[in-house]
């Protein structure tokens, strides 16, 4: 069989198959027909009719061949004549027909007598060569249908290919949307924020409002009943006085005892007015602090609320930078999916020039098979490691990314406790009744104390001895305990005055502690006590509860000690010894679960012991920030060095000694400290 062409329609992915003999015969009929295949034919009779071989001759040889045609059993296409062949497989069928013969075809002698026409019409079914040309015929068949199995194949790639890059594009459109749909709750989000801000600051603004306007009327409505009661006092004074001119003429006894009766109810009247201005006082006083307490309320809870959508956002954030590098990923496989259309395409172009000429480069096509199939080998093997080292790259990002999550949650866990190391100093001062220090005792509350030489010190508050408010202001702080914090309190200052203070302090705070455990205990929360207590003195540090040597150091900005914790049911005594002080840390440790937090507050007592120079000495060192090493080991370093190494320090001073204005410029520096510093240098 020749070389059929086919038309590029049926080459087409949606052509359907040809399944009828019918048409089988209609597109040969068309294909016989073509411009093309007549042109190759009238080659192939030129090429034929050389020699001494006549034109009639071979104008009846090839109509009584066309005749004579012979169909292909199986597939229905007629076997066309040697001449319509390609030149090679023509000439292999001539050198065939030359062996079998002995003969030339161009020397064969011509036969024009119609016996000849006959015999050859006759008996050309039993020519060999025929033969051989149905078997070449049927060879070519096969492989022009394995060919168009190849393209087949390959028409059926790019419909897959197609089809995943539809995917991709609707996977692509879908991280559009949802990009688009984040940045808009972002943007959602922000203006949420700047609502909640501006709420504040409104609802500040109005607290503060309404704070002014009921202060403001209830100093008019006492404005107006002392007002009130100047004039009735005035008009009980006017009747008084009247009844007095009155009485003055009267020189008996009785007038003169209904005189005194008088004075007596003025004076009653007056003590009663001052009650009542004092009451009222108080009243204010008391409403000014229930209204502070609402408003930080409320700038607590919006502050929480600021807390929470903060953390929304960088939680939408990162959700947005992970689709983000989806998005790419899928960018990145849409063009190499689109840069293997493009290649399969161009493979499909070749693939049917090929066809078109099949017989001229069937060997190239060949070695071109050969050479696919090696690249798509290589290209599997490429594959293969791409996907292992994408498999790698995965599990080191997530192995990055878990070190990232560790190194924030550590990272974060070293900022709280930073929080809760810098905090502010509050240094408070305790005068007692009847001291020299000007104004203290008409204003309690008074923050400036100014001393005889006209020098002054600030503090956060002071008082006089015996104020119950004292131990309501310094033990509320000991509530950092269940915060994590934690809590010193030192006391300094004259022996007659804080002898007991120590032991007065303890059981408050200890009170305290009972009173807000059990608003925790309410939350699930568990808790534990132990407590250590040493004496310290010029010979040492010994335990107070054995009298057993004992050693105190600061070690991670804590003070530790070598004594055993004992468990706190009873808080004992501290040390009455002269010349001595007192130092206690309580432990408390919190449990909820798998959380676990620990603090500790000291009580510390400097007032029996007699190292001014060696407190003065140690300020100084502080302040500086360098501590040598041999100095350092002094245990009273170690105490002055803790008022500078916790969060929160409570200093009691007493000023009716000489030698406590040592003790007033410690507190004046401690007050002017804002943060404990971080970081120290200790020289040699």
């Amino acid at each position: 069989m020749s070389k059929v062409p086919v038309p590029r329609s049926r080459l087409a992915h949606d052509s359907p198959p040809v399944k009828s003999r019918k048409a089988l015969d209609e597109v040969t009929e068309k294909i016989n027909h073509s411009p093309k295949f007549r042109r190759k034919l009238d080659r192939s009779e030129a090429e034929d009719e050389d020699g001494d071989e006549g034109e009639m001759t071979g104008a009846v040889h090839k109509m009584e061949i066309q005749k004579t045609r012979r169909v292909h059993r199986t597939s229905g296409i007629p076997m066309l004549h040697s001449s319509q062949l390609p030149q090679q497989i023509k000439d292999r069928v001539r050198s065939l027909s030359e062996a079998s013969s002995g003969l030339k075809l161009r020397d064969r002698e011509p036969n024009t007598s119609r016996f000849a026409l006959v015999s050859t019409q006759a008996h050309q079914s039993k020519r060999p060569w025929a033969t051989r040309d149905s078997n070449l015929e049927l060879r070519l068949n096969k492989l022009v249908q394995v060919e168009q199995e190849k393209i087949r194949e390959l028409d059926k790639k790019i419909k897959d290919a197609r089809h995943q890059n539809e995917g991709c594009e609707k996977q692509k459109t879908c991280l559009m949307r949802n990009i688009s749909r984040l940045k808009t709750e972002i943007s959602n989000t922000e203006v949420g924020i700047i609502n909640i801000d501006e709420k504040m600051e409104s609802m500040k603004l109005v607290m503060e409002k309404e704070k002014a306007h009921e202060e403001h009327m209830v100093t008019l409505k006492l404005k107006e009943a002392q007002n009130q009661m100047h004039r009735e006092l005035d008009e009980f004074k006017s009747m008084m006085e009247q009844e007095l001119q009155t009485v003055k003429d009267y020189k008996d006894e009785e007038s003169q005892a209904e005189i005194v009766k008088l004075k007596r109810e003025l004076d009653e009247i007056s003590d009663k007015a001052s009650h009542l201005r004092q009451v009222r006082e108080n009243r204010i006083q008391q409403e000014r602090e229930s209204l502070q307490l609402k408003l930080d309320d409320v700038v607590t809870a919006e502050q929480k609320k600021g807390e929470q959508i903060t953390q929304r956002i960088e939680d939408k954030m990162t959700l947005f930078t992970e689709q983000n590098e989806e998005l790419g990923k899928v960018q990145e496989a849409i063009k190499s999916i689109t840069d293997r259309i493009k290649s399969i395409e161009s493979e499909n172009a070749y693939q049917m020039d090929i066809r078109s000429n099949f017989t001229q480069s069937h060997d190239e096509l060949i070695s071109k098979i050969n050479t696919l199939q090696v690249e798509s080998d290589s290209v599997d093997s490429k594959l293969a490691t791409i996907t292992q080292q994408k498999n790698d790259v995965h599990k080191e990002y997530q192995n990055a990314l878990q070190k990232l999550c560790k190194e924030r949650h550590f990272r974060r866990k070293i900022e709280n406790s930073i929080e809760d190391i810098v905090g502010k100093h509050r240094v408070y001062v305790q005068v007692p009744t009847g001291s020299h220090v000007e104004d203290v005792e008409t204003d309690p509350s008074l923050q400036q104390l100014v001393l005889d030489d006209g020098s002054y010190y600030q503090f956060n508050k002071v008082f006089i001895k015996g104020d119950e408010m004292m131990y309501q202001e310094t033990c509320s702080l000991m509530e950092n305990l269940f915060n994590g914090c934690n809590v010193s309190l030192l006391l300094i200052g004259d022996d007659d005055n804080t002898s007991n203070l120590l032991g007065s302090m303890v059981n408050s705070c200890w009170d305290l502690i009972q009173d807000v455990e059990h608003k925790f205990k309410q939350r699930g929360w568990n808790f534990d006590y132990s407590v250590q207590s040493v004496k310290v003195d010029p010979n040492g540090v010994f335990d107070l509860f054995d009298s057993s040597p004992c050693a105190v150091k600061v070690e991670n900005r804590s003070v530790m000690m070598s004594t055993e914790p004992r468990e706190f049911t009873k808080v004992r005594e501290p040390c009455n010894d002269p010349d001595s002080s007192t130092l206690m840390k309580l432990t408390l440790k919190s449990r909820k679960g798998e959380r676990n937090i620990s603090s500790n507050a000291y009580f510390l007592d400097l007032t029996r012991i007699d190292a001014l120079p060696l407190v003065s000495k140690a300020i100084d060192k502080v302040q500086l920030l360098r501590f040598g090493t041999l100095e350092f080991e002094n245990p009273m370093y170690q105490l002055v060095h803790q008022l500078y190494s916790n969060t929160k320090v409570i200093t009691m001073i007493n000023v009716d000694r000489v030698d406590n204005e040592k003790w007033l410029d410690l507190g004046q520096y401690v007050q002017t400290v804002d943060v404990v510093p971080v970081n120290r240098v200790y020289s040699k």
